[in-house]
């Protein structure tokens, strides 16, 4: 039993490890990954005028896109200078996004391109971290909930849920494998302690 104990703890710290190092990777540019992502560390997001939703996933770094049945339709990188950021949708559709370290806007259009260079910020960015709700130029109200499984509901005119965690992502966000990886180190630091009494 002990054995059996020992074994899943270092599976669990090393699951945790190579979840966040990959993260970290896919984050820093170093991974070119463009599937699909788990829905780990969105704080802000925002919807066009078509209904396509754009979620900041600030632990890799990326904007990830969804049409209005929810079904994903690509993800990028942004430049956020190692901090994170917020998005804006414009008048015209423009997906604006704000990186809080430098101070900064770039613009991109719905496939992920720039379309103007990066500018020093001229205009106050409204953003609610509390709230995580936003409203479209048509009027739809949607909110993002939960901090680890996170979803995108729509509110106004007609309740329903739009984005929704993958379950094939269940155990490979950075959260989970945070919580995975302490688990297993809780669990290998009590079997120790428990085998230094049975010694005594």
């Amino acid at each position: 039993m002990i054995t059996l104990v020992r074994i899943f703890s270092g599976a669990f710290i090393l699951w945790g490890l190579l979840n966040f190092i990959g993260a970290s990777l896919i984050s820093s540019g170093n991974i070119n990954y463009n599937k699909e992502l788990p829905l780990n560390g969105v704080e802000d997001f925002a919807v066009d005028s078509e209904g396509n939703i754009f979620l900041g996933l600030q632990d890799f770094g990326k904007v990830q896109m969804y049409n209005s049945n929810g079904q994903f339709i690509r993800n990028w990188q942004v430049d956020k200078s190692g901090g994170t950021f917020t998005l804006k949708i414009t008048g015209k559709d423009e997906l604006v996004i704000y990186s809080i370290r430098n101070n900064s806007l770039t613009y991109y259009n719905s496939l992920g391109s720039t379309i103007t260079p990066q500018k020093k910020q001229t205009e106050t960015i409204e953003y609610s971290r509390s709230d995580r709700e936003f409203t479209d130029l048509q009027n739809r109200k949607y909110k993002l909930q939960g901090n680890i499984l996170q979803e995108i509901i729509q509110l106004e005119p007609e309740r329903k849920l739009i984005v929704k965690e993958p379950s094939k992502f269940a155990i490979f966000g950075i959260k989970i494998a945070w919580l995975i990886g302490i688990l297993g180190a809780v669990a290998s630091f009590l079997l120790e302690k428990l085998e230094k009494q049975k010694s005594v």
